[in-house]
């Protein structure tokens, strides 16, 4: 794609997943959401997910593969954003204290005044969502 934006490190990639994702399942969906928005590996900062995930090997095998530190958030950080987030999800909190965990860790990562630019997308196993950083 040509059209592709190469800002640099400007965009915070937001994951969900349960305990059956793999990591090449999230890396597949992270890149599909990437290119969903016509931006590149390089414009992202840093992965965020909540803190229950901090041992999952597949959210650590999508940072790595990006070449970006991993953020681990408390669900009480990713919960401050719900009214922020397009897909809240009462099964997610009962699951996990947060209505949204790709969207929220994405918005509480980025920081106040950061925009979702991909809402929480979808796998079998995982969720991917990207907040702009301002």
């Amino acid at each position: 794609m040509t059209d592709m934006k190469t800002d640099t490190a400007r965009f915070v990639l937001g994951l969900g997943a349960n305990s059956r994702a793999t990591p090449n399942e999230l890396i597949a969906l992270a890149l599909e959401a990437l290119d969903r928005n016509a931006l590149t590996p390089g414009c992202v900062s840093s992965v965020a997910s909540i803190n229950r995930r901090a041992y999952d090997p597949s959210i650590h095998a999508v940072a790595h593969h990006l070449g970006v530190p991993v953020q681990f958030m408390a669900a009480e950080q990713v919960e401050a954003q719900a009214a922020r987030v397009g897909s809240a999800s009462s099964f997610v909190f009962k699951s996990c204290g947060t209505h949204s965990v790709a969207e929220g860790a994405a918005l509480a990562a980025a920081g106040c005044g950061a925009t979702l630019v991909q809402p929480k997308l979808k796998s079998a196993h995982g969720t991917v969502a990207i907040a702009r950083l301002i």
